[in-house]
């Protein structure tokens, strides 16, 4: 299949909108969410109860449609028959991020098989946010909610100790003590951040653009792109120039600030500040210095990506691959040996040097390309990764890819046949690896995976 770009989305326009409400606060909403959701014919929700506190706050009078895990799959003939009929629809979740540990990836992927536009409006997450203000590394690990019963709590936590990365998981309050001793068993030696209330009644803060004009310095990456923003909503705070070349230096001076009793924001060029970005220099000295870190949460690519992507929410964000060809080529290797989704950023100049390495590593998974995520021409390319082809030109803006969790058929055979085998070898110098690959799948239980990685190993011994 061949990569062509699409037509500009707009707002106006029927589909399904996978729209991101506040997980606590109800001014942390977009403009363009607040639009969309007065726009929709239907708004599908989790709760009606929850939900009509934030629509009744914003006079949104949409007609409500329950969507919840228990009614999921009954609902999304009915829904598709609306969306075919030329109905805007909208999915929230009681906070945050849709489909994320919430109903909606049902619909989503009978969306895509019906040719459907989904179109996502980015706003808060509890899981951004939460590694926003932890100072830890962004390379980061997505759970989920843990299981109900103690053994299985203690199975996960021992798989996921595994981990060298990140962790993020959601928690009832009435398991956390239960869960404890086992954290400490699992965990020792590493930092924990417990998040609780996050936005929500007792912080009594005001929200994104009336900080920013509350500010007494406004931390930015790229001071230039900052302003086209604050310049729209004007805003008169003073810029600091923080990336990733200065953030060391700038650090001291601005904790200096900080302890002085100024108010300062941190952004970044686009989405959840310290997320592949700048800052977590700065909020660790803030963490020594016991200064108050607010997050005040908003639009997150990864998020975004994984709420319209309808693979497991269960996910690993690597950030931005390297930039050398073989280290590449070695942590895509490493990354695939994760079950979960996977969600990595990468820039359009490298785009099509590394296809050749995802169809090598995630063959039989599917994966959705996000380019321009909200912007001008945003698109989103849905293929099987067998199918991907190189973009016939360089595409333009920052690339969010998404390769869904690895799927396992009960009836592949984890082992080549000696049959196998010796067919493949006979074959192998004769026909390309595509082709020995068909031929063998359609007489044998063993999995394209196994046997393209059989031919491929064969290939580089000769």
């Amino acid at each position: 299949m061949i990569i062509k770009p699409q037509s500009k989305t707009k707002d106006n326009e029927n589909g399904l909108y996978i729209v991101s409400t506040p997980i606590g606060n109800l001014k942390d909403i977009t403009i363009r969410a607040v639009e969309i959701l007065k726009q929709s014919d239907f708004i599908l929700c989790e709760d009606t109860r929850t939900s009509k506190n934030l629509l009744n706050k914003y006079e949104i009078k949409s007609k409500l449609i329950s969507n919840h895990k228990f009614n999921e799959k009954k609902n999304t003939l009915k829904i598709i028959e609306y969306l075919k009929s030329g109905k805007l629809i909208s999915l929230i979740s009681d906070a945050g991020t849709p489909t994320i540990s919430d109903p909606g990836s049902v619909l989503i992927n009978e969306c895509v098989k019906n040719n459907i536009k989904i179109v996502p409006i980015p706003g808060p997450s509890a899981v951004a946010t939460a590694i926003s203000i932890s100072g830890f590394s962004d390379q980061f690990f997505f759970y989920g909610f843990l299981p109900d019963k103690k053994q299985q709590i203690t199975n996960e936590f021992k798989k996921i100790s595994e981990f060298n990365s990140t962790l993020v998981f959601f928690i009832s309050p009435k398991k956390i003590n239960k869960i404890i001793p086992e954290i400490k068993k699992y965990f020792t030696e590493r930092k924990i951040v417990i998040c609780r209330e996050i936005t929500k009644l007792y912080e009594e803060f005001l929200r994104a653009i009336e900080i920013l004009k509350q500010s007494d310095f406004i931390l930015c990456e790229d001071t230039r792109i900052s302003k086209n923003l604050l310049n729209k909503y004007e805003i008169k705070s003073k810029l600091i120039s923080n990336h990733k070349f200065n953030e060391k230096k700038n650090t001291l001076k601005i904790i200096e600030y900080l302890k002085s009793g100024k108010l300062i924001s941190l952004i970044s060029d686009a989405g959840t500040p310290t997320i592949s970005d700048p800052g977590s220099v700065l909020i660790n000295e803030c963490v020594k210095n016991n200064i108050k870190i607010v997050p005040i949460p908003g639009p997150s690519a990864v998020a975004t990506a994984i709420s319209i992507s309808g693979f497991s929410d269960q996910f690993f964000f690597y950030g931005f691959l390297p930039d050398k060809k073989q280290q590449i080529t070695n942590e895509l290797k490493k990354i695939s040996e994760f079950k979960s989704t996977l969600v990595f950023f990468v820039s359009p100049k490298k785009i099509n040097k590394i296809i050749p390495e995802i169809k090598k590593y995630f063959s039989e998974r599917k994966i959705v390309i996000c380019r321009e995520i909200t912007k001008l021409y945003e698109e989103f390319i849905r293929v099987n990764v067998d199918e991907l082809e190189e973009f016939q030109k360089e595409p333009k803006g920052e690339l969010t890819v998404v390769i869904s969790e690895e799927k396992t058929d009960e009836n592949d055979s984890q082992n080549l046949s000696e049959s196998d085998i010796n067919i493949i070898n006979k074959m192998i110098n004769k026909l390309t690896i595509k082709e020995i690959t068909y031929l063998i799948c359609q007489n044998s239980k063993a999995s394209k995976k196994l046997v393209y990685n059989y031919c491929l190993k064969l290939k580089n011994e000769n």
